[in-house]
């Protein structure tokens, strides 16, 4: 790795958390302001619901490849008790590149 700049930004608020799509979108803006996206290569979502959206949707409007890992939050939260988000989590890891389990026990579990 020849370069790495990490940048923060916080652009959530308390609504954020109920409004899933509308986050994404929020996110997407957001990275397309702050990085010129024409100088990545790859894209690594730490989550896959959250970060795992946004670079699916990257993908999708740009076609930059990404890796998603699978962590408890994921499984054991917004996968349990977002029903209405599962087929996108399922496309969001089908289009992924990788997927990335943390656990073995979160692969076992199908899926």
């Amino acid at each position: 790795m020849k370069h790495s700049d990490f940048i923060y930004s916080n652009v959530f608020n308390n609504f954020d958390r109920l409004f899933y799509y509308s986050k994404l979108n929020k996110l997407f803006r957001d990275v397309n302001t702050i990085i010129d996206l024409r100088n990545i290569d790859l894209i690594h979502a730490h989550f896959l619901f959250s970060l795992g959206g946004v670079a699916y949707k990257i993908k999708n409007d740009i076609g930059i490849d990404y890796v998603v890992s699978v962590r408890n939050v994921d499984v054991n939260y917004f996968f349990k008790y977002g029903v209405w988000l599962r087929e996108y989590a399922v496309k969001i890891m089908t289009e992924s590149k990788y997927v990335i389990f943390i656990s073995p026990s979160y692969k076992k579990k199908g899926f």
